[in-house]
């Protein structure tokens, strides 16, 4: 109580720089320490954000690796299926040239 009734007179007789030099004494520490708190939440808040950038890099990378790989499936699926079409396609113009093949032999003998 005393110190702050000292702070007042004191004031009073000095004009304002006794009670500007007292709010600087005990705020600036105050302030400063906000300050810092801040820093070290922005910090925080910084790494936070950068480790979910990174993770978020990692699962796109995945997703990107499992869309190349069913691409890559559906891709060879179809060069499978275009495989088995021209091998069936094969057969079948080989069942036909046996049988224009026997039909012209049947033509020759009669």
């Amino acid at each position: 109580m005393n110190n702050s009734n000292e702070v007042i007179l004191s004031s009073r007789k000095n004009g304002n720089g006794a009670f500007r030099s007292w709010i600087t004494d005990r705020m600036l520490p105050g302030i400063f320490l906000l300050v810092i708190i801040q820093a070290i939440a922005l910090g925080t808040l910084s790494i936070r954000t950068h480790q979910k950038l990174i993770d978020l890099e990692i699962y796109l990378k995945e997703d990107i690796e499992e869309l190349k790989r069913n691409v890559a499936a559906k891709a060879s699926s179809q060069i499978i299926y275009r495989e088995c079409e021209k091998i069936n396609l094969q057969e079948a113009l080989r069942e036909e040239k046996m049988k224009a093949w026997t039909l012209y032999r049947i033509e020759l003998t009669k």
